[in-house]
């Protein structure tokens, strides 16, 4: 009798842990993508190429092979018109140097974007302000993922 406890709680805890992590990497890969956006929204503008160049990745990498959401700008990615240059020729310049993580001020297309989204600071440090600013949304989804997968 000891044993089928076991066993039918084993399956249980399997059983709970196979929707608990469906449900997880659903809204670990929604929340990947929501930073990628807030931080194209955040990051400084000239022609548009580090936005574009803000993406994400999902790798397994982790502990145990499971999986890593990873958001970066490709460095790699071709600047439009100019070649032979890249995006990695001045994205960490930009991101750890204008304002407000540095003092280097906005250029005139991002103090345009940042007058026509007033809610969103454009400028230096877009990636990681992104990431703070929807970390808490990804808290609260995965709160109520885990919550209904367990129900």
């Amino acid at each position: 009798m000891g044993v089928k406890i076991i066993d039918t709680m084993s399956v249980g805890l399997t059983n709970t842990l196979t929707r608990t992590t469906g449900a997880t990497r659903k809204v670990l890969s929604d929340g990947t993508e929501a930073v990628v956006k807030m931080a194209r929204q955040m990051a400084p503008v000239d022609e548009g190429n580090l936005e574009e160049a803000i993406k994400s990745e999902t790798t397994r990498s982790g502990i145990r092979g499971r999986n890593v959401h990873v958001v970066y700008v490709d460095e790699d990615a071709e600047i439009s018109g100019r070649p032979g240059k890249r995006v990695g020729d001045y994205a960490l310049l930009q991101h750890e140097n204008l304002e407000p993580y540095g003092p280097w001020h906005l250029g005139p297309k991002s103090r345009e974007k940042q007058s026509a989204n007033p809610n969103v600071v454009v400028g230096g440090g877009y990636i990681e302000r992104a990431a703070q600013e929807v970390t808490p949304d990804i808290m609260k989804a995965m709160t109520a993922a885990l919550a209904k997968a367990v129900r």
